[in-house]
């Protein structure tokens, strides 16, 4: 399969931004492109994998974020840029799309909601611990 996101991969979209080497594990990057190519449109990605450091420090994540990647486990979460959808059809058929190529983790900003000017959507493939989906808003 195509990997669409050398670009990402390259200019470190998908790696922790401070140049520790931080870095999204190969399932998610698996999952990224077949979500690609069966959504079928362009996939911009916001941000990807962080140290523990810079996620808490410098963005504000939690210590437990899906962002995260130390050396036991690489990061499994990443930011999508609502430059992906071109209308509400769009978002919601991407939503479709990420569920059936097997992404867990559904994090929106509150813009989706209608409410606020936070434009991300988080994605995951972390499972709960019963094993289901996870749904969550921004700044709601």
């Amino acid at each position: 399969m195509k990997n669409y996101f050398e670009k990402e991969l390259q200019d470190k979209r998908l790696s922790c931004p401070c140049g520790c080497g931080a870095k999204v594990s190969d399932e998610l990057l698996e999952k990224l492109n077949k979500l690609r190519n069966l959504y079928g449109k362009p996939v911009y990605i916001v941000q990807g994998a962080t140290c523990k450091d810079y996620s808490v420090n410098h963005v504000g994540r939690k210590p437990t974020s899906t962002h995260i990647s130390t050396e036991e486990e690489n990061a499994v979460g990443v930011d999508i840029s609502s430059k992906t959808f071109d209308s509400k059809e769009d978002y919601f058929k991407f939503i479709a799309c990420a569920v059936q190529v097997g992404f867990t983790g559904f994090g929106q900003g509150s813009k989706w909601v209608g409410a606020g000017s936070d434009t991300r959507l988080h994605l995951d493939i972390k499972r709960s611990n019963a094993g289901d989906f996870r749904s969550w808003c921004y700044g709601c």
